[in-house]
């Protein structure tokens, strides 16, 4: 060991491992190494050669070694020590030293104070750790060793670089840097370079520099509040923020977290817990990571990946927006406020002015957003198009007249304010219109739908089998459907149907019901005077009228019929398309049918109405009917007359009472029920029935099916009326069934029966068929007839009317078991009775 002590002394160490002290020195000195020179302050020099070490001075000295392995010891004072080429040994001693073990794999011991150990001359990449005290190179297998060291200046690569719970200062330098703190309260600088910036535990300052910078918080299991705007970091139970500058992107911490971006195209980052992520301005990506997030779209071109959980995206700030969840494209519109400075006219400013004045524009900003794995979206006040995709979503338009879709999924759509169309998709859906006149589709499953307040519609226009929907109840069920399961409706107004055979019942308020295609049953409210509109649509549809509100009944394509068993007393006329209802209300005698009661009467009604036979349609109400059809078993206040307009309607049925029913060109088939009824088909083929009571029942033109009593072909025991029945043109069908009824043909070959009761048979001109039936029957002989065929006259019973004719202008003869009329005058022909003998007949003329 050499000590020059005070003077300009020459130091040869010569061969071995030689040091040379300067701890004698209270100053400092500047000692290189490969120059062989140490200078000290005022400019004076030693001269050193075959010099292995140094000890410093006790001042701040600056060391440089040389190729050997140095000893470099900086003593007291904050040194510089460098230990350039060779294996060094490097202590920086008391204060604050810069230690540089230049190259080759170094010991570097900072000794007391804040010690800093540099790479920044080396331009690969360093793996720093002052926890575990190791220095790596990447590509060998050498390292430094450091000691008493608390920050680290990073080489010109890409850096990782940890500290440890000492107050470290970090310094990336140039490269794509990953910079921890460790515990302390620590400073990181990125530098250039895109870097990773995780300051651990403690409060740090983290500046990012220049790049693409991040601070990450994924070592925290708690909660942060990230602001980059703001450049603040808080924990949950801190008050005492990290802060941040130069910072780009963001990583939360395992809790729930917010993170809220800048001005610059973020990447924000929520990792585990429910998070929510704001990018503000600029061209954000967004990751929620797992949890349930929550993300505040902003302005920008933004990419939104909710990752794992339940995930929403919150678009409200936008003007408008269109959003389709299954390709993940976000299409929004935006108002954006631009003041512009312009010159006054006349360019002469105002005293104390500079001429310029603001205006203020509205502009409209187009932006597009990318979304994946969100489930969630939160509309805009503007008309919003939002499409799900296969997960659970919940779809919250807000305000606007906005349309929503929810694909696969047990979906939540929610309209908000505005007149909304709302589709669920597959499974069990919650559709809920909001404010204003919604149209609701729960789609496939079994859905709830709820209309809220507005003039609501649901439909299932996309089923294919059948329905029974009842609004008041509010359920609607699928009975081909092999499942017990419903639909639960509230607050619904309106409804259309599917495909299939509809039975479709409204409720109190004025409502539209549409059966869609196939054969459907449909019925307004029973109770309460609002109108409603009933549409058929396609198929041969089943209107049930009533006696409250002026109803519009439109029967669409198909066999249509209307049916007003339910209204004490109608006028229908098909022609004009009205039906006038008169319903004046007597003592109460029985409660209001039930729900239950009501869609029983409707299933029976399709069952016993649209059974077809071998010439027409059965129609009747069966026994079997849980509550009598008859309008004083409803109770309420009297009501004045009401009239429904009717289109499209081919069929009608009357009320309880003295109905009046007119077809119009088409095939009617009308009846009139209980009550004495007058009927006329009008022209077409018609079928018609006068129901019970004495009615008038006529075809007119065409081939008609009339009937006296019930539309069938079986007798009605005891429970006809004596009714008058009048084919008019054409070749017409006519049973008088039970009563005394009188059946007139007209024109045409008509076929006439009277069944029970002793009625009156006149085939009128054609060559017409006569049976009596049961009772004593009369059957008219007149000259203007064609020639009639009598089937089952019975001697002694029925009795020949002759219509201006006496008998001594006829001639019987026999003809095998038949026995034929004539007109002697003409040798007409007027009439063959069957299975009877010449001489039995002559008592039976009047």
């Amino acid at each position: 060991m050499l000590d020059g002590d005070f003077g300009f002394d020459f130091l040869d160490g010569g061969d071995g491992d030689d040091t040379v002290t300067y701890n004698f020195f209270t100053g400092r000195i500047n000692a290189n190494l490969p120059n062989g020179s140490v200078g000290f302050p005022l400019g004076s020099a030693e001269t050193l050669t075959g010099i292995e070490n140094i000890i410093g001075a006790r001042g701040d000295d600056t060391i440089i070694g040389d190729g050997a392995n140095n000893r470099i010891d900086g003593n007291s004072g904050n040194d510089s020590l460098n230990g350039n080429f060779g294996n060094d040994t490097l202590q920086g001693g008391a204060g604050n030293d810069l230690l540089d073990g230049g190259f080759g794999f170094d010991s570097i011991a900072g000794g007391s104070g804040n010690d800093t150990v540099t790479y920044d001359f080396f331009s690969g990449s360093i793996n720093a750790n002052l926890q575990t005290s190791r220095v790596g190179f990447p590509g060998t297998s050498g390292t430094d060793t450091l000691s008493g060291i608390e920050n680290i200046i990073g080489a010109s690569g890409n850096d990782t670089i940890t500290g440890n719970g000492s107050n470290n200062l970090l310094n990336g330098n140039s490269g794509n840097d990953s910079l921890n703190g460790g515990s302390g309260d620590d400073t990181l600088l990125g530098q250039a370079g895109n870097d990773i910036l995780s300051g651990t535990f403690g409060f740090d300052f983290i500046d990012g520099g220049s790049g693409d910078d991040t601070v990450t918080y994924d070592f925290f299991s708690n909660s942060v509040n990230i602001d980059l705007q703001t450049g603040n970091a808080t924990f949950f139970g801190n008050t005492r923020p990290d802060t941040l500058s130069g910072i780009e992107n963001a990583v939360g911490a395992m809790g729930s977290d917010r993170i809220t971006g800048n001005d610059n195209n973020n990447r924000l980052s929520g990792n585990a817990g429910n998070d929510t992520l704001d990018g503000a301005e600029g061209n954000d990506t967004l990751s929620g990571d797992s949890g349930n997030d929550f993300f505040q779209a902003n302005f920008g071109s933004d990419r939104i990946d909710g990752g794992s959980g339940d995930d929403t995206v919150d678009y409200s700030g936008f003007t408008s927006s269109t959003i389709d969840l299954q390709s993940g494209s976000v299409s929004t519109r935006r108002s954006v406020r631009v003041e512009t400075r312009v010159r006054r006219p006349g360019g002469t400013p105002r005293p104390g002015g500079s001429g310029l004045e603001t205006v203020v524009t509205t502009e409209i900003v187009n932006e597009q957003d990318t979304l994946t794995a969100v489930e969630n979206i939160i509309g805009t006040d503007g008309a919003d198009q939002i499409i799900g995709n296969s997960s659970n979503n919940r779809l919250d338009a807000n305000a606007g007249n906005d349309t929503l879709e929810g694909g696969l999924g047990n979906d939540t759509l929610l309209g908000g304010s505005g007149n909304d169309t709302l589709t669920g998709g597959d499974n069990g859906d919650f559709l809920e219109g909001g404010e204003g006149n919604d149209f609701l589709d729960g789609g496939f499953g079994f859905d709830l739908i709820d209309g809220s307040s507005g003039n609501d519609t649901v439909t299932y226009r996309f089923f294919s089998g059948s329905i029974v929907a009842d609004l008041r109840a509010g359920t609607v069920s699928f009975p081909n459907s092999g499942s017990n399961s419903i639909d639960t409706l509230r607050g619904i107004e309106n409804l259309i149907g599917g495909a299939g055979d509809d039975v479709i019942l409204g409720n109190s308020a004025g409502n539209f019901l549409s059966g869609g295609s196939g054969n459907d049953t449909l019925s307004g409210s029973i109770v309460g005077s609002s109108p409603d509109t009933l549409a058929g649509e396609t198929g041969n549809d089943y209107f049930i009228g009533n006696s409250f509100g002026a109803d519009l009944i439109e029967g669409g394509n198909g066999d249509d019929t209307v049916n007003y068993e339910l209204v004490e007393r109608v006028n229908i006329n098909l022609q004009t398309g009205r039906a006038f209802k008169n319903t004046p209300l007597p003592e109460p005698v029985q409660p209001e049918p039930s729900i239950p009661d009501i869609l029983e009467f409707l299933e029976l009604l399709r069952r016993e109405l649209l059974i077809v036979g071998s010439d027409t349609s059965v129609i009747g109400v069966s026994p079997a009917v849980p509550f009598p059809i008859v309008p004083d078993t409803l109770v309420g206040e009297p009501l004045s007359p009401t009239t429904d307009t009717l289109t499209s309607i081919e069929n009608a049925i009357g009320s309880s009472g003295n109905d009046e029913i007119m077809g119009n060109d088409l095939s009617n088939d009308l009846m009139g029920q209980a009550g004495d009824d007058t009927l006329d088909g009008g022209s077409g083929n018609d079928t018609v029935a006068g129901g019970l009571g004495d009615d008038q029942v006529a075809g007119g033109e065409g081939d008609d099916i009339l009937r006296g009593d019930e539309n069938d072909r079986s007798s009605t025991v005891a429970e006809g009326g004596n009714d008058t029945l009048l084919g008019g043109a054409g070749n017409d069908s006519l049973g008088g069934k039970y009563g005394d009824d009188q059946l007139f043909g007209g024109e045409g070959v008509d076929s006439l029966w009277g069944d029970a009761g002793d009625d009156l048979l006149n085939g009128g001109s054609g060559d017409d068929k006569l049976g009596g039936g049961a009772g004593a029957d009369r059957f008219v002989i007149a000259n203007v007839q064609g020639q009639d065929r009598i089937t089952d006259f019975e001697v002694g019973i029925d009795s020949f009317l002759l219509e201006d004719l006496t008998l001594e202008q006829l001639e019987l003869t026999q003809q095998g078991n038949n026995v034929r009329i004539e007109f002697i005058e003409t040798d007409q022909i007027l009439a063959i009775v069957q299975n009877v003998q010449v001489g039995d007949l002559f008592g039976s003329f009047a």
